[in-house]
Parts: C-alpha cells; structure tokens; sequence
C-alpha cells in the first residue's frame, strides 16, 4: 500500500477526530517529510518497506541537520502516533516504543517580573472599543491563565457568576477559571463597550471580536502584546500570551496554590507539565511560601 495513501487516510481520521487545524497541520508536516526522506535516501514509498531500521536512520539524518531535540521529539510523537493508527487498521506498522526519545535539554522558563505585568495592564488607556478590548484581553490572559487559542473561542455565554467556562480547551477537554471580582469589573466595562460597538452589525459570536467585527485570531492577540512590550521597553523576556499564562502559574504558587489544583486550572494532563512552568521560581519563593505555610502552625 502506498505510503501517502495511509498518511493521508490518517490525515482524514485526525480530521474526524476534531483534532485542531494546528496539530492537523503539525501532523501533516512531519509525515510529508517523512515520506519525502524515504522516498529520496531510502526509495521507499511502500508502507510495508517501512522498517524500524528507516526510521532511526530518519533520526540519524535529522541529526545531521542539526535539527534540536525538541524538534525530532515532535516528529516521533508524530510517527508514533501514525504508527499506533496503522496497527490499529489492521495495516504493516513500526513499533515507535522501540525508539528512545532524544534527551532534550532543560530550558529554564522565565516569565515576567510584577512591575512589567503593572506596566502592560497600565498600557491601554484609551475609552475606544478596541483600547478596551485589549486591556480587557490582557486581564483575562493574567488572571486566568487560558491558552490564547481558548480566549479567542470564548463567548459571552461562556462568562458565569463566578467563573468562565473553557469549552475548547487543549485535547477538547472543558474545565472552568475563575472570575476574580477585578477581572470581572473590566469584563462588565468591555463587554458594555462591544454592544454599543457591535450595534445590530453582523458579527461573529466570540467574546473578543476585530474591527471588522470577526473573531479576533490568536495572531492578533500575539501581536497586540509583543506590540505592547516592545513600545514599554520590556525586551528581557519573550512578549507573549503564553509568558503571561507562566506568569499567571507561579504567581498562583507564590500565593500558596498547591500545584494539583493548579494543573487543573491550566488544563494540563499531568503535572509534570506544570512543574516546567515554575523553574524560574527562586528559593527565596519557595522559602518565603514554606514560612507561610508552616506545618505545625496549621494544627488546630
């Protein structure tokens, strides 16, 4: 069976699956290159040619192309998962659990300091629709910590008495944030400003909309706050929406949050990936939140 039927019958699957246009588009990446490699260096286009041989020599090339190990990672998450749908269809399959992960190097993640989230959320000061958008965008990044893809899909429905609810979150898992009084003060202000603005137009039904009235991209929102960053003169960190979901983590440690709760409220699968997120926290946090939190000082 040709190799590009299957990739693109299991293209077809992610699709059915709902898997989001990015990991769709992530996925579709890796495996035409892939079978580009096999077909140039190793004339392969069969799917039963494909041994576990041909794929640690991918890696090996990979490697000679200086590709990082992040990067390889991600393409063998990418084979492993179109592998497992092989066996799965009853077709030939590589055993990808035969193949070690490449050891990547641990990245310290820092995050903004408190004076550059005062100066960000200070930044907007405008009463027009789209000055109050943004700040109200950057409010929400900060007090909820949501994934930018999730804010952009958030509708007005979506906002409770006392929380918001993530319907589109990462693996289509929905959970729910909290609505801390001052996020919803600036929400109230906002979303009085988008009715006036939207006044009876056509528009889309997403909480943050363009100036034209549509869903705002999470490009935009990118965009909007490096925008941001760079005229305040905050150039020691990356500006972005994900820095100030890590921020939102560790300030949530630092007030005590216990990191189980925590994982939750970023809808991570596991801890581990929120213990990533609080690298950059200092000892003297830790020791200042220990102090807080005494053992014995808490029995009753």
């Amino acid at each position: 069976m040709l190799l590009e039927k299957v990739i693109k019958e299991y293209l077809l699957e992610c699709q059915l699956q709902n898997f989001t246009e990015k990991t769709r588009k992530g996925y579709r990446n890796n495996l035409e290159l892939f079978a580009r490699y096999l077909q140039e260096y190793q004339q392969i286009t069969e799917l039963e040619e494909v041994t576990l041989s041909s794929v640690k020599e991918f890696v090996v090339w990979q490697d000679s192309k200086g590709r990082k190990p992040t990067y390889i990672n991600g393409q063998m998450k990418t084979l492993r998962a179109f592998f497992t749908f092989c066996q799965n269809e009853g077709y030939d399959y590589v055993n990808m659990k035969k193949i070690a992960w490449k050891k990547e190097q641990k990245v310290k993640i820092k995050t903004f300091r408190p004076s550059d989230v005062k100066k960000l959320l200070g930044y907007f000061t405008g009463v027009d629709f789209i000055n109050i958008r943004n700040k109200t965008i950057l409010y929400t990044l900060f007090e909820t910590g949501v994934r930018c893809q999730e804010l952009c899909d958030i509708v007005p429905e979506d906002i409770k008495e006392n929380y918001i609810l993530i319907k589109n979150g990462k693996n289509h898992k929905e959970r729910v944030v909290p609505l801390s009084p001052v996020l919803y003060k600036q929400l109230v202000k906002y979303i009085r400003c988008r009715e006036k603005y939207i006044d009876c137009k056509r528009h889309d039904s997403q909480l943050f909309l363009s100036f034209h009235y549509r869903q705002l991209t999470v490009g935009a929102v990118e965009k909007m706050i490096a925008g941001a960053g760079k005229e305040l003169g905050i150039c020691d960190v990356r500006i972005s929406p994900h820095t100030c979901r890590h921020f939102f983590a560790q300030q949530c440690v630092r007030n005590g949050m216990d990191i189980y709760s925590l994982s939750r409220l970023l809808g991570h699968e596991n801890i581990s990936i929120t213990q990533r997120y609080l690298q950059d926290l200092t000892d003297e946090d830790i020791v200042l939140k220990a102090v807080d939190k005494s053992v014995i000082m808490s029995i009753k």
